[in-house]
């Protein structure tokens, strides 16, 4: 066997665990993200004296806080 046909595979497992660490990142920063941007809601609502009615962190879908009295829209 020559030293190209030995390492082709291995080339080959290189680009799948390179795109296994590509969704795994993206997958994990959106999930900080939308947690950090949520919790940034959930804490100006507490500072601005609305009270909190529904909220769904959920990472699946989109997450939401809404808050009543809006005090200040």
């Amino acid at each position: 066997m020559t030293r190209n046909e030995l390492t082709k595979g291995a080339g080959e497992m290189v680009w799948q665990t390179r795109i296994v660490w590509l969704v795994t990142l993206l997958a994990a920063g959106w999930v900080g993200m939308t947690m950090s941007h949520e919790a940034g809601h959930l804490i100006g609502g507490f500072v601005g004296g609305a009270t909190l009615v529904d909220c769904d962190l959920a990472p699946w879908r989109l997450p939401y806080s809404f808050h009543s009295p809006d005090p200040y829209p």
